[in-house]
């Protein structure tokens, strides 16, 4: 089972080479590694020429933007391996992750497998940050009950695996490209598979217009997907208010209160922007170019 790791990355001298030496520190030892990015404003592909020296890697650039899911579709027609391993530059993969996903492969009804994101806090009481912890543990409790029960499972591009044969092309305007990838496997009968112990960290935004930008277009993929699904695709958010309760009852303090009422107001807020906003019919999916840099550890 031939493997090839995908880096995909748009702006991020900064930290693209701790990402790069993260990836060869936890890779199989026969995989390829490629880093993928177009449109770059900054100094990410001099320096990835640089590390050609350092690291083998398969650089894969573009003068012009056309977004990550394009870059996807890049990354498919120029590796032939039968399992591609997807990952966002600003991630950093818990070692042993690659090898838990690439277990599952042994099903061949097996067509694409995804990992656990956590996002990385590093500012002690930043409001965006806590969000993100909220979102992410209530992120990793619903994909496990979406597992058991074996309901429709959306993975994450921080980290994902696609079986070559269950690889359907994404188009250009597709504002949510692994969630297209999940849902076409499933649609045409593969198995997509959560593993909760094949953990992967990223970087979150530290203001809150950053957030809601996110979540406006994350919304507006959500739309995309349901427009050409005929309705089929629906997130619960009856069960999400269910267990934000629960979390204030496992602490009633002032502070995880506050957290958390400001958590389900903003997101909810991006999500009625998104949707008014008609972000659905918008054709780009472009990644939203990276105005603050990035921290990873």
């Amino acid at each position: 089972m031939n493997v090839s790791i995908g880096i995909f990355t748009c702006n991020e001298a900064n930290i693209i080479e701790e990402k790069i030496r993260n990836v060869f520190d936890v890779k199989p030892k026969d995989a390829d590694v490629y880093v993928i990015t177009d449109g770059n404003q900054d100094s990410t592909l001099i320096l990835l020429d640089s590390l050609k020296s350092k690291y083998d890697i398969t650089v894969l650039a573009t003068n012009k933007r056309r977004g990550k899911s394009e870059a996807v579709n890049v990354f498919y027609d120029n590796c032939d391996s039968d399992i591609l391993i997807l990952s966002d530059g600003d991630t950093i993969i818990k070692e042993g992750a690659i090898d838990k996903m690439l277990r599952h492969f042994k099903d061949e009804d097996v067509g694409v497998v995804g990992g656990r994101p956590i996002p990385i806090l590093n500012r002690k009481n930043n409001l965006v940050e806590s969000w993100y912890r909220i979102a992410y543990e209530w992120w990793a409790y619903s994909r496990q009950k979406e597992q058991d029960t074996g309901t429709f499972y959306m993975c994450s591009g921080n980290l994902m695996a696609v079986r070559r044969t269950a690889f359907y092309r994404i188009p250009t305007w597709m504002l949510i490209d692994d969630a297209y990838l999940s849902y076409m496997a499933y649609v045409n009968a593969w198995k997509v598979v959560y593993d909760q112990d094949a953990k992967v960290f990223f970087s979150t935004p530290k203001k809150i217009w950053h957030y809601m930008l996110q979540k406006k277009r994350i919304q507006g993929g959500w739309m995309q997907i349901k427009s050409f699904s005929n309705g089929g695709v629906a997130i619960s958010y009856t069960r999400r208010i269910n267990y934000l309760w629960w979390m204030f009852k496992r602490d009633p303090s002032l502070k995880n209160g506050f957290e958390l009422f400001t958590y389900l107001f903003f997101t909810k807020l991006a999500v009625w922007w998104g949707a008014y906003s008609r972000m659905d019919k918008e054709v780009d999916g472009k990644w939203p170019l990276q105005k603050t840099p990035k921290e990873l550890f």
